[in-house]
């Protein structure tokens, strides 16, 4: 057995998890400086402009995004300012997009040893080709040659018609610049051209600052205007059809930048940066619901630190701002508010690198969230390129860019903390910043949902790596569930490893769970918790020899144990699974070849408190010959384990196959055929409760979700025009059904790499029918779990177990986790009985059976009975009669209530303390009652019909107090209709209306 020490991921700093919501910044790699980006957007398309190479030598560049930032293409270079001698300023361009995306502009400065210009190109075909570049000093019909800068800032209106504004100084008048418009339409006859330029202002100076953005086809400019008494002022303009208007907002001190942006409700919203107190300088916002006419009071958005420069974005979410920290090292820091009249919710930090200044940020909004750029560069020294494009978004849903975002389907990405609807998943995406393969990047969400997955947290970015798994611990922590997960690093060499603490709210630094030492390859890890103990298996696989790996740990990473799983046989081995019971016994399955034949799918056991897996089975030993095995899953419900896995053959493509184990007595039966769709691919299983999911093809290469269930049949979870696949399931228990819950990778645009997590659920209502396992009673062969009996007894329709003393069983597989319920049938000949019940010595109740009359009981277990031990010892103890006798037993799972733990209770002494519940109702013949006690009583149930004459007694019974669950078995004599039923406790009654439908 190999002993290992768990190692603590080293990053030289410890990397720390981006705020909730945002990745972690993701760098554009480059052979020269990349600086100044700037971002436009719609629906899927992001677009990035920015300069590369070292000062006085920029170009003009674009890259591009058609998937919401997950995947970009090269880069390309938009100016040839070096091939007549010029070169583009810093922070001399501006890029913006139409409403689909469809047309993208870039325009920009150049300055060249004679003449200064302004430069213009555009894309028709969202990005992928460009215009060649044009100078557009002509075009505006500019009557001077320009002398400074231009400062271009360009926006588009909803019919892709571009409105420009820029800065024009020329040396026929070089102490009066003027701040300039134009724009760039499609005339009558079709053809785009630029309209001659319109003087806004002419009251500006140097290092003007200003910005454009469009309300409905009208542009507004807001401004730095100068006075007569050289005073600098924030002016508005708007384009009237007589011209523009132009008028005064706010007294300054001095505006470094302005950020312009509109809403689909048409207001404008306004990010500034300006000086405060003559020495430092802030953001600030505002923003006008009249076409600019009144501005809101100016609000201070950064209260710490100065900054040089923000953007802004405005959507359906909110207001968005990011800035810079300036501080001994500059951070790039993000605020948001719901409305414009709202509250700031707390700064976030978005980048704070070691060793490295992040400077100059963007953002901009799409239809998938906000996207944020900046570019960095190292404080200390560095040669060659240093300055380079970070990118990192804040995703409104649970996207990815890979169709493998929750594969694969051996290990579980979806589980359900016990007693909510709360949900846990894990999924991956991976990141192209070019279209480079050996520079993509993979990397690990986490997301919850406390409603079942209706509604989804935001995302946690977790770390790089691949293939995640999840599981969770109930240590019955008042703060919530302890996740666990495991993964595989980037490059699929190592299996690491976090866990979050509920009580501080934090993730663990990623762990090393193992190193692999002789770099051999890994297969995609599974994951399960029992009590403080995490199990991870994996697959290892050299040339000559695969092996099933179990490490096994305390979940804070102490205590780190490796064995090996399987048999040794020299074969190949992948695709390992893993879950526990209620024993906390574990079991795995995992797919390993035949030299001679196929593969197959083997299973093993490990007992708790032994290391040793033992009980080695071939699963699909029994099943279709000549057909390989693949995708194994593990379920275990009750006391059955259920294997599904892929089973593919030439003639019939692929089918889904599931076998059970009896976890009582180890037998296995044979395996049948689930999706029963011959000639129709079927893969990728998994299994809750006793519901397969799998994916199945419905057209071409098109797949969508279905589910199985002995009770329910073949259902279709979801179907849609796009590909659906790699689904996983959770299920939640309770008296009468189940709650079944699934999320899979869906596709949500055709032909582009843009996927999003789905989610589903459904109850299904089983009825009294529904159990966790059953106690055979009656047969000559006893039930394993049967401790004492004296012998059985066959009354035709009867079989009973009996003992002139008592009758006792042990009740296993019971997880804390859980609430149990103890349903027993009674039925005998002869005379009058009575008996007291016992759990663990604790007694539960008195009851008379009478002869001839079979009855139906059901309590609850106390928590208590099982909480450490898992088992129970059920004893039914003769008072009075012949025997003990049971015609019938079994167990019902249900949801975890953790405040109540069964057995009885004080409390006020009204006798009925809650209101008397029916199901099913309407009902075929039985009906199950749900009520509670405040003390001990006895219990009458008696059916009347309409008229009000009485009909059956179905039950009186002295019960406890606490909560009581009673089955009543309705007379068969009795035709479809309306009846009466009341309770009668202590002189109390209750009435409830049945409907019997035959």
């Amino acid at each position: 057995m190999l002993r290992k020490l768990l190692i603590l991921l080293s990053w030289g700093v410890v990397m720390a998890l981006p705020p909730q919501g945002w990745d972690y910044p993701q760098r554009f790699p480059t052979l020269v400086n990349q600086q100044y980006p700037k971002l436009a957007a719609s629906d899927k398309y992001i677009y990035q402009g920015f300069l590369s190479g070292m000062g006085g030598s920029y170009e003009l560049c674009f890259r591009r995004s058609t998937d919401a930032g997950f995947h970009w293409r090269d880069e390309i270079q938009i100016s040839q300012a070096s091939s007549h001698g010029a070169y583009v300023p810093e922070n001399q361009f501006d890029i913006a997009t139409s409403s689909d995306g469809s047309l993208v502009y870039l325009i920009w400065t150049e300055i060249a040893p004679a003449d200064t210009g302004l430069w213009f190109s555009y894309s028709t075909d969202y990005g992928a080709t460009w215009s060649p570049p044009d100078r557009i000093n002509d075009d505006l019909s500019l009557p001077y040659d320009a002398i400074d800068k231009l400062y271009p800032k360009i926006n588009c209106d909803n019919s892709g018609f571009l409105h420009l504004a820029f800065y024009y100084k020329h040396a026929y008048n070089p102490n009066q610049p003027a701040l300039c418009y134009g724009k760039y339409y499609q005339d009558a006859q079709g053809i785009w051209r630029w309209s001659p330029y319109e003087i806004v202002d002419q009251y500006v100076r140097s290092s003007p600052q200003f910005d454009i953005a469009v309300l409905g086809a009208t542009p507004h400019i807001v401004y730095t205007h100068w006075t007569t008494t050289d005073n600098q002022e924030t002016w508005h303009a708007r384009r009237e059809p007589e011209g523009w208007y132009t008028h005064f907002i706010f007294a300054e001190g001095g505006v470094d930048v302005y950020r312009l942006v509109t809403d689909d409700a048409n207001r404008l919203h306004l990010a500034m940066v300006r000086l405060i107190e003559g020495k430092e300088t802030r953001v600030f916002y505002t923003y006008s619901q009249d076409q600019g006419d009144s501005w809101s009071p100016r609000e201070q958005v950064n209260p710490y630190y100065s900054t040089s420069t923000c953007g802004i974005a405005v959507d359906g979410d909110g207001i968005h701002i990011v800035y810079e920290w300036h501080g001994a090292v500059s951070w790039v820091v993000y605020r948001h508010k719901t409305a414009p009249n709202g509250s700031w919710d707390e700064e976030v930090v978005l980048a704070n690198l070691p060793d490295t200044n992040c400077v100059y940020p963007d953002i901009t909004s799409s239809d998938y969230g906000r996207h944020v750029v900046f570019y960095g560069y190292p404080i200390s020294g560095a040669t060659g390129a240093n300055a380079f494009v970070r990118y990192l978004a804040n995703l409104s849903g649970l996207y990815s860019g890979s169709e493998e975002a929750t594969a694969y389907n051996s290990a579980r990405h979806l589980v359900r903390e016990p007693g909510s609807e709360n949900l846990c998943v894990v999924y991956q995406t991976d990141f192209a910043p070019n279209e480079n393969g050996d520079d993509r990047r993979n990397w690990i969400y986490f997301a919850s949902s406390t409603d079942g997955g209706d509604n989804w947290s935001p995302y946690q970015w977790l770390n790089y790596g691949r293939y995640p798994a999840l599981d969770m611990l109930d240590l019955f922590s008042p703060s919530g569930s302890m996740h666990t997960v495991v993964y595989l690093s980037e490059d699929g060499k190592k299996i690491l490893y976090r866990w979050y603490d509920p009580d501080n709210q934090v993730w663990s630094d990623p762990i090393v769970v193992y190193d692999n030492p002789s770099n051999h390859d890994l297969d995609p890890p599974a994951i399960t918790a029992v009590e403080d103990t995490v199990f991870i298996l994996f697959a290892e696989n050299s040339a000559d020899e695969g092996r099933i790996q179990c490490a096994w740990f305390c979940y804070d990473g102490s205590g780190l144990q490796i064995q090996t799983v399987n048999k040794s046989i020299i074969r190949n081995r992948h695709s390992p699974s893993v879950y526990h019971d209620g024993n906390r016994y574990l079991h795995a399955v995992w797919k390993e070849k035949n030299p001679e034949y196929y593969w197959e799918i083997w299973y093993a056991q490990r007992i708790w408190g032994y290391e040793e897996w033992g009980d080695h089975y071939w699963v699909n030993g029994l099943g279709p010959p000549e057909e390989d095995a693949k995708d194994p899953f593990i379920e275990v419900w009750g006391d059955y384990a259920h294997v599904v896995w892929t089973s593919e053959s030439e003639l019939w493509g692929t089918d889904i196959l599931r076998n059970k184990r009896d976890l009582k007595t180890g037998d296995w039966r044979y395996p049948e055929y689930i999706s029963n769709s011959p000639f129709v691919s079927s893969e990728h299983a998994n299994a809750s409760h006793d519901f397969v999911i799998w994916s199945e093809e419905l057209s071409g290469s098109q797949y969508d979700i279905r589910r199985y269930h002995d009770s329910f049949g073949y259902g279709w979870i979801n179907t849609s025009a796009l590909n659906s696949d790699y689904s996983h399931s959770a299920a939640r228990p309770d008296l009468f059904g189940v709650w079944l819950y699934v999320i899979w990778t869906e596709q949500i645009i055709p032909d582009y790499g843009l996927y999003q997590i789905y989610s589903y659920k459904e109850y299904f209502s089983i009825g009294p029918e529904a159990e966790y396992y059953s106690v055979g009673v009656g047969d000559s062969d006893p039930s394993p779990f049967l401790i004492k009996r004296e012998g059985i007894r066959d009354y035709g329709e009867y079989r009973i177990d009996y003992d002139p003393e008592e009758l006792i069983y042990e009740l296993s597989f019971l997880d804390p986790a859980y609430d149990y319920y103890l349903v027993t049938v009674s039925y005998h000949e002869g005379k009058p009985r009575e008996e007291t019940w016992f759990i663990d010595d604790k007694l539960m109740g008195e009851f008379k059976f009478m002869p001839k009359r079979p009855e139906t009981v059901m309590i609850k277990i106390p928590l208590e009975s099982y909480l450490k031990d898992r088992k129970v010892r059920v004893t039914f103890r003769n008072v009075s009669g012949p025997f003990a006798a049971k015609a019938g037993l079994k167990l019902l799972c249900a949801d975890h209530k953790k405040s109540g733990s069964g057995g009885q209770s004080a409390g006020p002494q009204t006798p009925i303390g809650s209101c008397l519940k029916l199901a099913p109702n309407p009902t075929t013949d039985k009906l199950t009652l749900k009520f509670s006690l405040t003390q001990p009583c006895w219990v009458t149930v008696k059916l009347f019909d309409p008229s009000g004459r009485k009909i059956a007694t179905p039950y009186n019974q002295r019960c406890p107090s606490g909560e009581r669950i009673v089955i009543i078995n309705l007379p068969a004599t009795l035709s479809s209709g309306v009846y009466f039923l009341i309770l009668e406790a202590v002189g109390r009654h209750i009435a409830k209306k049945v409907v019997l439908q035959k």
